[in-house]
């Protein structure tokens, strides 16, 4: 990314329940960003955000078969069966409504 973007801004709200943001840019930027009135605040996290940051961590570091992910991703697998089995029955009874 070095020399094709001059800022790079996210947010850690949906991604770890918290709030606040961050962005990321050359050391000069930096320093006018620090110096300017109304555009960079600062929140405090609450403990409760604190304490579920943490917990979503350990949920996505998780391995196993037990784990968030692998229990994600057998329930991706079953609902594309589902669909898949869902589509052929309506075709076949479109088709089969067609012949008559």
């Amino acid at each position: 990314m070095k020399g094709s973007v001059d800022f790079v801004t996210g947010t850690l709200v949906k991604s770890l329940c918290s709030h606040g943001g961050y962005i990321c840019c050359r050391k000069d930027y930096q320093s006018k960003l620090e110096n300017s009135s109304g555009i960079i605040f600062s929140t405090n996290n609450t403990p409760a955000y604190a304490a579920t940051s943490l917990k979503a961590l350990d949920l996505i570091e998780e391995t196993g078969p037990d784990s968030v992910r692998a229990r994600l991703q057998r329930n991706i697998k079953h609902l594309k069966m589902v669909f898949v089995t869902l589509v052929f029955r309506l075709l076949k009874e479109l088709v089969l409504s067609v012949q008559l």
